[in-house]
């Protein structure tokens, strides 16, 4: 299926969306709205101090936004009941932050790129590391293949060396995906996107986990398809996109409930799991880290998503609404027509 016909079958039942699209394809031909947001995206890739510490006070608020809309994910403390959260690109620290806060007894693990190798600095309060630990590392990196591979697969390295114990441990109540490729990194996005799937289901509870995952563009069939995965896996699923930072981006977040658990979930998850695993061997492999037309097809084939079509218009409705008032203020405050 290509994108433009799950796109077609998208604004025949919702005109919302239909003038989200067209603001989009006006965003790629108008050259006021491409230098207006290339000015934005050099200001991000060079932030400072000051900035950074804005951003980590921002994504503290952004996931208290998440969290309240969903009622609740993050629950306040509570006798007798742990809670534990795992945080894959967690720098510069501000969702972590936020968990932390709420629940006091909380305990988390983040992991992030080391700031050497490009990633942010670390700026959370040194009283709240005190029940936080953080892995710096690059999470392609580690061997996450149903068997391990070996250069020149894992050039420069000779090897990858195994996930730590934590990564690999059902332990975790709350498991949050919001690792990307920065601009300024040698292209790697699909590598990333299926290796953080792969820690995530290896770490679910046998009762159920909360995953909340950062996605963009839900039209595309690759959004879709992950959708489609999320909403098989979970009890209750549901999109969200914050309105305190970057209201004109594709981004959203998906809020998965109770992953795993259960006989039918669970079996879900055991058959996903491995085809994850053999595709992040195959991507490995190839020149560029985009997804193939039919590497998600062990997901939902084109009938499949063609049927979905109306479940994702509902979950999604909500987000495009968002992008749309915002393209359309910034098309108005820049005079584009």
């Amino acid at each position: 299926m290509s994108a433009t016909t799950l796109r077609d079958i998208i604004s025949s039942e919702n005109p919302g969306a239909k003038d989200l699209f067209k603001l989009k394809n006006k965003v790629r031909q108008d050259k006021m709205l491409r230098l207006h947001i290339s000015a934005q995206q050099d200001v991000a890739d060079n932030a400072d101090e000051d900035l950074g510490q804005t951003w980590f006070k921002k994504m503290a608020k952004i996931m208290g936004q998440i969290d309240n809309h969903v009622k609740y994910c993050v629950p306040f403390p509570k006798v007798g009941r742990q809670f534990r959260f795992l945080d894959l690109g967690c720098c510069p620290g501000g969702f972590s932050t936020y968990i932390l806060k709420k629940n006091k007894t909380s305990t988390g693990l983040g992991v992030s790129l080391p700031p050497d190798a490009g990633g942010h600095a670390f700026l959370m309060d040194p009283v709240l590391q005190e029940r936080y630990s953080v892995i710096f590392s690059n999470i392609v990196q580690f061997q996450l293949g149903l068997e391990p591979v070996f250069y020149p697969y894992t050039h420069p390295l000779p090897t990858f060396p195994p996930l730590p114990p934590q990564l690999t441990s059902r332990e975790y109540d709350l498991i949050l995906l919001d690792a990307h490729q920065l601009r300024n990194q040698v292209d790697a996005g699909a590598l990333l996107a299926v290796s953080q799937i792969i820690i995530a289901l290896s770490t679910t509870k046998v009762e159920g986990s909360t995953i909340v995952m950062k996605l963009s563009n839900a039209e595309t069939p690759y959004t879709a398809r992950i959708l489609f995965m999320l909403y098989m896996l979970s009890s209750s699923l549901i999109a969200y996109k914050p309105y305190l930072m970057h209201r004109t981006k594709a981004t959203f977040y998906a809020i998965a409930r109770g992953v795993g658990g259960g006989a039918v979930r669970h079996s879900y998850l055991q058959r996903f799991l491995p085809q994850f695993q053999t595709l992040w061997k195959e991507l490995l492999t190839r020149q560029n880290s985009m997804f193939g037309n039919h590497d998600l097809d062990f997901i939902a084939s084109d009938s499949d998503l063609i049927a979905y079509a109306p479940i994702l218009n509902d979950l999604c409705r909500g987000v495009w609404e968002v992008q749309k008032n915002a393209l359309e203020a910034l098309s108005e405050t820049l005079g584009v027509n």
